[in-house]
């Protein structure tokens, strides 16, 4: 019987040529695991590339390939490497790629094959698809061709379609409420329905979750869902920015546009933002793949607020911003390098006061020269040194500037500034601290290189570009009260509904009986316009403090009606401050003089006279003491003095030390305790 001659192909190196097998059959080579590239010779070499060649299982052209057939560029591989030649060694099976197809092509072939108009051999070669998967798929007839075609390989998920879309809409709803599901709360998830629909689970009994295996496939098979880090929301944005709050706005916005001939050039925008001399974000850098911790320096652990006063309009015009430096007294060399035509203000906290808006206002006058013929729009936010502003208000309306004030707790979506200004403003501004303190190796960044460090970064944030988008987004140019979506809202209709049900829901538990979703309040809203907040009395007992709702809405603040309520409201809060100081002091008086009376009946032959002189030299002090501060108290978080408030702004007191703060800056709360307690 003759010997089978072998097929398989021989390929030589570029710029060899192979010689012709003896009768016997290949050459004598060693076993790869054997061989040493680098010693051998070029006979050697060859011999072993040709052995390499024909362990391959298939080849695609069976001629010899040499040098001559390659071309010129292909001729200056001499150190031509078979080593790194993709070879297929035996015994390694590649995973097997199922429905390559084309879907499209295969509902065609089911369909000629059902009609009669085509055997599943010629379908299968007309459509180039598989005739056996063609046959198997026709013989199915229960199903239509998009049923079939929609039926995933392998195993079957441990829970059913169906319940699988129940989940899916239970994670959203949870979405929505701002209560959104945790890995490990949707693998639990998952146990329990398994368990409460009597489901055949290969889930960890002991865990009581379902595996990283269950999850990774969940989220492959509803591409819909996917991991994502959320952002913070108070509860109070949640449910101020409405869309009732939003058109009272637009409302107002649209009245006074038109005055201005809805042009965009006189409709401004002001913010303020906070800076520190440390970087608030840091940029990806090269590093060493694997290492723990990636570091880069700063100036300090946490620098002192220094607050940024901007101001744009619709076309790219900015108003030179305004610094509030955390100090008493102003230094010139502060203010090197900031932006051309800008002023600044000191504060102790480093905040906007009423003062410091005031200044800011007369040096935006200054800039801007509105007129009678040419009237501006301000919209600002409901800040107090903004709402609360007599000075300003007036200024205002002498001035021909109509400010307008946006609906509580909605800047983030309504403010232009914050919308498209204020990010890339900061990352400018880290990028340069960054930058500096790389240039200046053993230096630090203090409050005098700020003022340089914002220029460099505001002249890349203030763009045309920038203010134009901001306004667009926000719908105020041009102006789009319809910008908003219900989606965007926090509680809006047309949500997901708890009484929507599935196919085939009724028969499963749903993630509802097991999970009740939690439910969200609307906010009830005043149908007239609401008066600046009235203040109320600062309580000075231990007893628990009832707050007045402060919830407002968007108002025309120069408007004579607000500005008269406004008088009144400053005027009773500083009859209630007047009676609630007078109150503290008797009440303080008359404790200290208890405690003289109780000394003076003790039993005085426990002290000696040295002790009776120190302990009424004490009481004495502390009498003196209490006097010379009977008028006046200091903030905890702004450290603002009592005696220094001519707004009429609302004091709170702590129940457990009995300091004071301002109710605007923190102290919130119903039953109000400092940090420090």
């Amino acid at each position: 019987m003759a010997e089978k001659k072998s097929t398989r192909a021989t390929i030589a190196p570029p710029g060899h040529h192979l010689e012709e097998p003896t009768s016997t059959g290949r050459k004598n080579t060693p076993h790869p695991r054997q061989c040493d590239k680098n010693n051998m010779s070029q006979v050697e070499r060859n011999l072993f590339n040709e052995h390499m060649i024909g362990i391959k299982e298939e080849c695609v052209d069976q001629s010899y390939i040499t040098s001559d057939m390659k071309d010129e560029e292909t001729k200056e591989a001499d150190n031509f490497d078979f080593f790194k030649c993709e070879v297929q060694m035996p015994g390694k099976t590649t995973a097997v790629r199922r429905k390559t197809w084309d879907p499209q092509r295969m509902k065609e072939a089911i369909l000629s094959v059902r009609s009669g108009q085509m055997g599943y051999l010629r379908a299968a070669k007309t459509y180039g698809v598989p005739k056996g998967t063609v046959e198997k798929y026709v013989k199915d007839r229960d199903k239509t061709p998009e049923d079939i075609l929609k039926v995933r390989s392998g195993r079957k998920p441990v829970l059913p379609p169906e319940l699988e879309n129940m989940l899916v809409k239970y994670c959203l709803q949870m979405d929505e409420r701002f209560f959104g599901l945790r890995v490990s709360d949707m693998k639990r998830m998952a146990f329990e329905l398994a368990i409460r629909n009597g489901l055949q689970h290969p889930f960890s009994a002991n865990k009581g979750s379902a595996g990283k295996k269950w999850f990774r496939l969940f989220l492959k098979r509803h591409p819909i869902l996917s991991l994502r880090t959320p952002q913070g929301v108070s509860a109070a944005r949640i449910k101020s920015f409405n869309p009732e709050n939003v058109a009272v706005f637009f409302d107002i916005y649209e009245r006074e546009l038109e005055k201005v001939n809805f042009d965009g050039h006189r409709v401004y925008n002001v913010g303020e933002t906070g800076l520190t001399v440390v970087q608030h974000k840091y940029q990806k850098v090269v590093s060493m793949r694997g290492k723990k911790q990636i570091s880069n320096l700063t100036s300090t652990e946490r620098g002192a607020l220094i607050t940024i006063v901007t101001c744009m309009n619709a076309t790219g015009n900015f108003v030179p911003p305004l610094f509030v430096f955390p100090r008493k007294n102003m230094k010139a060399e502060l203010m090197d390098g900031a932006p051309p035509g800008s002023i600044s203000g000191c504060h102790t906290s480093g905040w906007v006061q009423t003062n410091i808006f005031s200044k800011w206002f007369d040096h935006f006058i200054k800039f801007i020269k509105p007129s009678e013929s040419n009237p501006v729009i301000l919209v600002l936010d409901a800040h107090y040194s903004h709402t609360r502003n007599i000075e300003v208000i007036e200024k205002g309306r002498s001035n021909h500037v109509a400010i307008i004030c946006l609906p509580p707790h909605s800047t983030a979506k309504m403010q232009p500034l914050d919308v498209c200004f204020m990010k890339p403003l900061k990352t400018y501004y880290a990028q340069e601290i960054s930058t500096w303190l790389r240039h200046h190796p053993g230096r630090v960044v203090t409050h005098y290189q700020v003022a340089s460090l914002f220029g460099l970064a505001y002249q890349k944030a203030a763009t045309m570009q920038n203010s134009m988008n901001a306004f667009r987004k926000c719908g105020l140019i041009p102006c789009n009260r319809n910008i908003f979506a219900n989606v965007d809202f926090a509680i809006h209709e047309g949500g997901w509904n708890d009484e929507t049900v599935i196919p085939g829901s009724e028969h499963f538990v749903g993630p509802v009986e097991i999970s009740p979703l939690p439910q969200l309040q609307k906010q009830q809203q005043q149908q007239q316009q609401q008066p600046p907040p009235q203040e109320s009395q600062a309580s000075t007992s231990g007893e628990s403090q009832v707050k007045s709702s402060r919830a407002g809405k968007a108002a025309l603040i120069t408007s004579s009606p607000y500005q008269k309520q406004l008088r009144e409201s400053l005027y009773k809060a500083k009859q209630n401050k007047d009676g609630a100081h007078k109150r503290l002091f008797d009440k303080q008086q008359k404790s200290q003089k208890n405690r003289k009376v109780q000394l003076k009946k003790h039993n005085l032959t426990s002290f000696s006279d040295e002790d009776f002189d120190e302990e009424m030299q004490s009481i004495d002090s502390s009498d003196s003491e209490f006097e010379g501060n009977d008028d006046d108290a200091e903030c905890l978080f702004c450290t603002g003095l009592f005696s220094d408030d001519t707004r009429g702004e609302k004091w709170v007191q702590c129940s457990k030390c009995r300091r004071w703060a301002h109710e605007d800056c923190g102290a919130d709360e119903e039953h109000f305790i400092c940090s420090t307690c």
